[in-house]
């Protein structure tokens, strides 16, 4: 696992070395960012997963700790970053697509459990909040209804054009209906 961790690093680093013209600590920096936005969004997907299959509550208290947990490994990336001189890679070595395709499933899984994690959490604060049944597979959205007085421009613009377009074409439909 750390020789995977390590080529993995080296393959990204030789890619933003290359792109960025040799400037050796900008790599190493962007190395540093993505794999500190990699643990952050792991950590919170872990603790996510962690915290809503073990008990009924949502994450919407603000935890710390899983910013804390990726600040803290990042720190150590960065240090370790900043120490390793990669040198007992070969400069020649050409990028091997196989770390470059393991590092993309990482990539993708991570994005995929942390939608996952929100959208459980997101069901749960609407459930939370009382929230109907339609209102929650609406996305938060309440159905229109012209009978209600809008408060928003939202809402008022909704209304003119029910006004003006839709209840119009409502009125034809059952004139003809009627006939």
């Amino acid at each position: 696992m750390i020789r995977f961790f390590r080529l993995t690093l080296y393959h990204i680093y030789l890619f933003y070395l290359k792109r960025d013209k040799n400037d050796e600590r900008l790599a190493k920096f962007t190395i540093f960012i993505i794999f500190g936005l990699i643990l952050l969004i792991n950590t919170y997907s872990i603790y996510g997963f962690f915290r809503l299959y073990t008990s009924p509550f949502t994450i919407d208290d603000g935890p710390v700790i899983y910013i804390s947990i990726a600040c803290i490994v990042s720190v150590f990336l960065g240090c370790y970053l900043y120490k390793e001189k990669f040198n007992d890679f070969s400069k020649d070595l050409n990028y091997n697509k196989k770390y470059f395709f393991y590092f993309f499933l990482i990539v993708i899984l991570s994005a995929v459990f942390y939608i996952k994690v929100a959208h459980i959490n997101r069901e749960r604060i609407f459930i939370k909040r009382g929230y109907s049944k339609e209102l929650i597979e609406n996305g938060g959205v309440e159905p229109f209804d012209p009978k209600k007085r809008p408060t928003s421009l939202e809402g008022k613009l909704k209304l003119w054009y029910y006004n003006n377009f839709e209840k119009k074409d409502s009125v034809e439909v059952k004139k003809t209906k009627n006939s």
